[in-house]
C-alpha cells in the first residue's frame, strides 16, 4: 500500500512538472518594483495557466548592461516557454545605445535563449514614461508627447528583430486619458509604478502572452472597482489592437494544400515564419521543396507529413487523403502509338502521339465485357460502370494492351 501511495505521489509530480510552464522576466526596477513577475505568476495561475515565474532584474540597467552578466547567461541556457526582455528606460526612448544596438543586442539575447530552449515566445516590454513637474505644475502634455517616442522606439526595435512586444505605456496612457489623478505611479517626477500601475503591468502582460481576457478574481493590492476598471482597459488595447503589437506577425503558423488529380498530387506549403521545410509523402518520397507535384502508384489512403523549423523549433502537421484512380502503368505502345493513360471525373484520358481512335474493351476480373467501343478523342466515358476493379485493353491493327484499373 505504501509502495503504491509513493508511486502515486511520484506520477502527480510528474504530470505537474509536465504540465508547467516556465516564463523569465529580465530588466530593472521597472519590472522588479511591486514584484510585477509575481503579481504576473497569480494572475495567470488564478486563471488555470500554472506559471513558474523567474526574473532576473538589475536597478538602473539595460539590456546593454545585462548582456553578458553570468547569471543571466546561467538562466539563458535554461528550459523557458516564455522571456519578456525589458530595454533600460534611457533605451526605450532610443537614447544611449540606440535603436540599431538595441536590436543587436536583442538578437544576440535570442539567439543564447533559442539554442536551449528553440520554441521559447520572447516579448518586448514597452514601459510607460513618468508623470513630471514642470515649476511645480503637472505637466501632463510632456507624458503625452513622450509616450509616442517610447512606443515608436520599442515598434522599431521589435520589428527588426521579429519579436511582439507588449504594450504597456500605452495602456498607462488609456488609462490617463481621462484621469490626472496619477494612480498608476509611485509620485511625480517618478518613472515607476505603484501597485496598481504594476497589477496594468501584469494584465497587459496576460493579456499579450495569452491573447486572451484578463477578467478574473485576483487584484492583487489594487481596490475592486479600480481592478476591474485595469482589466476593462488592459483586454481594451491590447486584445483590440494586436496587429499594432506585432502579436500575430511573427507567430510561426503551419499548413499546407493538396490538390488530387487521378493519381497525381499537387502539394503547396502555407506556412508563416519558418526556415526550414521537409515533406514526407506515404513513406515514399522525401522534397525540401515549397511546392510539388508527387505521382501515387496505387490507390487508397496516403498520408503527407510536412515539417517545419524555425529558429529550431520544430512544428509537424500530417494530413491523409485518398487516391481513387491509378495509373500506375503509363506511356505504354501499341505499334508506333506512344499512350498515357489518365483517369479523372469518371473519364479514361489516352493522350496518344497520334490522332487515331482505338478500339477498346472493359471487363471486370471475371473476364465479362463490361464495355466495348472505339474511343470518341482518345476518351472512354466510364460513369456506368459500377465501382470497382476492371481491365481495360486496348486494340490496334490486332495488337492489344491491357491495363488494369480501379473505379
Amino acid at each position: 500500500m505504501k509502495k503504491l501511495l509513493v508511486l502515486c505521489v511520484m506520477m502527480i509530480v510528474c504530470l505537474i512538472a509536465i504540465s508547467q510552464r516556465n516564463v523569465l522576466f529580465v530588466g530593472n526596477s521597472m519590472t522588479f518594483y511591486n514584484d510585477m513577475p509575481k503579481m504576473f505568476e497569480k494572475l495567470a495561475n488564478t486563471k488555470e495557466q500554472n506559471l513558474k515565474v523567474t526574473q532576473f532584474t538589475i536597478g538602473g540597467a539595460g539590456l546593454n548592461n545585462l548582456k553578458d552578466e553570468e547569471e543571466l547567461l546561467n538562466l539563458f541556457n535554461q528550459s523557458w516557454d516564455y522571456v519578456i526582455l525589458q530595454p533600460g528606460t534611457s533605451e526605450s526612448a532610443g537614447q544611449g545605445v540606440g535603436v540599431d544596438s538595441l536590436t543587436s543586442i536583442i538578437k544576440q539575447m535570442c539567439r543564447k535563449i533559442w539554442t536551449t530552449s528553440p520554441c521559447a515566445k520572447i516579448f518586448l516590454y514597452e514601459i510607460s514614461n513618468g508623470i513630471y513637474l514642470q515649476n511645480g505644475v503637472e505637466w501632463w502634455d510632456y507624458y503625452f508627447s513622450t509616450q509616442p517616442i517610447i512606443n515608436n522606439t520599442i515598434h522599431r526595435v521589435a520589428q527588426n528583430t521579429k519579436l511582439p512586444y507588449v504594450p504597456v505605456g500605452e495602456c498607462f496612457v488609456a488609462y490617463y486619458k481621462n484621469r490626472n489623478d496619477l494612480k498608476l505611479h509611485i509620485s511625480f517626477n517618478d518613472v515607476h509604478p505603484n501597485a496598481n500601475g504594476s497589477y496594468l503591468t501584469a494584465l497587459a502582460m496576460y493579456n499579450a502572452l495569452f491573447e486572451e481576457s484578463s477578467n478574473c478574481s485576483y487584484y492583487g493590492n489594487t481596490e475592486e472597482e479600480l481592478a476591474k476598471l485595469l482589466q476593462h482597459i488592459s483586454d481594451s488595447i491590447v486584445l483590440s489592437n494586436k496587429s499594432l503589437w506585432l502579436l500575430d506577425d511573427f507567430k510561426t503558423n503551419i499548413d499546407f494544400s493538396y490538390v488530387i488529380d487521378s493519381n497525381i498530387v499537387k502539394f503547396q506549403n502555407l506556412s508563416m515564419n519558418y526556415d526550414d521545410v521537409k515533406w514526407n509523402i506515404n513513406d515514399e518520397f522525401v522534397s525540401y521543396d515549397d511546392e510539388f507535384e508527387y505521382k501515387f502508384n496505387g490507390v487508397g489512403e496516403k498520408f503527407a507529413t510536412m515539417t517545419i523549423e524555425n529558429h529550431g523549433c520544430r512544428y509537424e502537421l500530417t494530413k491523409t487523403f485518398t487516391i481513387q484512380y491509378s495509373s500506375a502503368i503509363n506511356d505504354i505502345k501499341i505499334n508506333d502509338n506512344t499512350i498515357n493513360i489518365r483517369i479523372k471525373d469518371d473519364v479514361i484520358i489516352l493522350e496518344a502521339n497520334n490522332d487515331k481512335d482505338l478500339n477498346y474493351k472493359i471487363t471486370n476480373l471475371l473476364g465479362q465485357t463490361i464495355q466495348y467501343d472505339k474511343t470518341v478523342n482518345h476518351t472512354i466515358d466510364i460513369h456506368n460502370i459500377e465501382r470497382g476493379e476492371y481491365i481495360l485493353t486496348l486494340i490496334q491493327n490486332n495488337k492489344s494492351y491491357s491495363y488494369k484499373f480501379i473505379k
